[in-house]
């Protein structure tokens, strides 16, 4: 393989790394920014009781649990699908059981249960991916700063041959 299409490839190869890791950066970003509004609302919000309207599993191999639920707010009955919640809850939850509910009283779309926040808070998912981040982000600074090996030295050429060196038979100090 040319040297040239090998170094193309070690580029293409830490640019994939960047950009996973940058991928899975913004997935944490974005899952921390979901956590400080649901602890926002939780905190400054209206609490009201509402209602488990459904309790569903993630599709196929999936390991997530979710469930829906309607609250009344600014007299109208409001509805959130499918929030993510723990396994434990998933098997807690009944439909037409009665569940707390905050929401925002100025924006009645954002609401947070317990269970949702026990979710948001897991160290699962406080931790994985942004460890996922940092672990390709430093893979991605170590590949950018390590010591290549120097090229071996060219072979000495038969036309200069090393100089012989002489040395004086009688030696001083006899």
């Amino acid at each position: 393989m040319p040297a040239a299409f090998s170094k193309l490839l070690g580029w293409l190869a830490t640019l994939v790394i960047f950009l996973a890791g940058l991928f899975f950066a913004v997935l944490a970003l974005g899952g921390h920014l979901q956590l400080l509004e649901a602890r926002k609302v939780m905190a400054q919000g209206q609490p009201v009781e509402g209602t488990v309207t459904g309790l569903r599993r993630g599709t196929g191999k999936s390991a997530s649990y979710y469930f829906s639920y309607e609250f009344p707010a600014a007299g109208m009955m409001r509805a959130r699908k499918d929030a993510g919640i723990s396994y434990s809850d998933h098997h807690e939850l009944r439909q037409g059981s009665k569940i707390k509910v905050w929401y925002d009283p100025a924006n009645p779309l954002k609401s947070v249960t317990t269970p949702e926040m026990a979710e948001f808070e897991s160290i699962p998912n406080r931790l994985f991916l942004p460890g996922v981040a940092l672990l390709l982000l430093g893979w991605w600074v170590a590949r950018l700063v390590r010591r290549r090996p120097a090229p071996p030295a060219p072979p000495a050429s038969p036309a200069t041959p090393e100089p012989t060196r002489y040395e004086s038979p009688v030696r001083r100090g006899e």
